[in-house]
């Protein structure tokens, strides 16, 4: 089986996020109600929930591709991309706060 090259799914998920804001925000696409704001709240919180293990995984890609894994750059990447899973994790977390209001949202 093929192996599938992660930079292609990330850079296919930013391109529908970009996408989705751009029509968003011009108009092109509108919510008509409560319940498909709380169902795209619902899968952005998915979204945020899968970033946090995806960003982790990117800190342990650069200490396996890297020629010089202990190199201080290397540790820095790893330190600021473990900081930005707890922050993809801690979004989550708040979405799921959100959802539990959102969905008694008539």
């Amino acid at each position: 089986m093929a192996r599938v090259v992660p930079t292609y799914r990330a850079r296919y998920a930013h391109e529908a996020m970009r996408d989705l804001e751009k029509e968003v925000q011009n108009g092109k696409a509108a919510y008509e109600d409560p319940r498909q704001v709380t169902e795209s709240v619902e899968l952005l919180q998915k979204i945020a929930g899968h970033a946090g293990p995806v960003i982790l995984q990117s800190a342990a890609a650069y200490r396996t591709t890297s020629r010089d894994p202990g190199s201080e750059p290397n540790k820095e990447a790893g330190r600021l991309l473990g900081e930005a899973a707890i922050l993809a994790t801690q979004l989550a977390q708040k979405l799921n706060e959100a959802l539990q209001h959102a969905r008694t949202i008539r």
